[in-house]
């Protein structure tokens, strides 16, 4: 049985992975080198961007 939730899981990835590349993409623009290279370094992870790599984001459900 397919997880019901990937659709929303997917589709809050997308919403990330754009926000901080807009949000990165406004620093890098105001020349602001340590705030764009803070936010790169929470998206990026080892040296791999997320979304063309064999990463896999867990979504955990709040049970309460």
């Amino acid at each position: 049985m397919e997880n019901q939730l990937t659709p929303v899981v997917d589709n809050l990835v997308d919403i990330m992975s754009n926000t901080y590349f807009e949000r990165f993409m406004k620093f890098v623009e105001a020349e602001d080198v340590e705030t764009s290279k803070a936010l790169m370094d929470e998206w990026i992870v080892d040296g791999v961007d997320p979304e063309d790599g064999e990463v896999e984001f867990i979504w955990l459900e709040n049970k309460d």
